[in-house]
């Protein structure tokens, strides 16, 4: 996993969904941000794509109660407003580009999907009706955090605080989907996990 992260030549594809609190079949929100390394391999800070779409048919649900309610504090730009069937498209759209076509076209690169406790998105998705090829390459960044440092304080906001990575917005998927990227990153270079004490 660090190794694909270290050598460059991995796609990064992240995804956040965040869930109606009161009914959790219900899909809020889908986040996602891609690195694609292709002509910025030697950059000093990545350039990072970034969505996140609300569907219309749940705009009418809110969080709040048990769940922090950041829906509209996307700090990656602009929200998309699109139905389930046109987010689901664009998504599969998205999935078939960098997870198919591009490792054909571009020897050598591949494509990993990233996540924070990944499986759960990957259900969500499939929930509207998304797919993900069935040969996946994943990259949990639970999993990487829990395998080196345990299971105690690894949400997604505790690490970010323990490697001083300044962040705000959680629970916006589209916040939670770069920080999980920019969390990857991190874990996966050597240097950083040098500098943190993380092995």
């Amino acid at each position: 996993c660090v190794q694909q992260v270290a050598n460059r030549k991995t796609v990064l594809f992240c995804i956040d969904v965040e869930a109606f609190e009161r009914n959790t079949k219900c899909v809020l929100e889908i986040g996602i941000s891609i690195y694609d390394p292709r002509l910025q391999e030697n950059a000093m800070f990545p350039v990072i794509h970034q969505f996140h779409i609300l569907l219309k048919e749940t705009l009418k649900m809110k969080n709040g109660a048990f769940v922090p309610n950041n829906r509209d504090n996307f700090l990656g730009g602009d929200s998309l407003v699109l139905s389930c069937e046109n987010a689901a498209t664009l998504v599969q759209l998205l999935i078939n580009h960098y997870f198919v076509d591009l490792p054909q076209k571009n020897p050598g690169y591949e494509t990993a999907l990233v996540g924070h406790s990944v499986k759960g998105d990957v259900t969500w998705f499939q929930s509207l009706g998304i797919s993900f090829p069935q040969e996946l390459l994943i990259l949990d960044t639970k999993d990487v955090w829990v395998a080196s440092q345990g299971d105690k304080g690894c949400n997604l906001g505790k690490i970010l605080q323990r490697l001083r990575v300044n962040h705000s917005y959680l629970h916006n998927a589209g916040n939670d989907a770069y920080f999980t990227l920019i969390l990857a990153m991190m874990l996966g270079d050597p240097s950083t996990r040098i500098h943190h004490e993380l092995d």
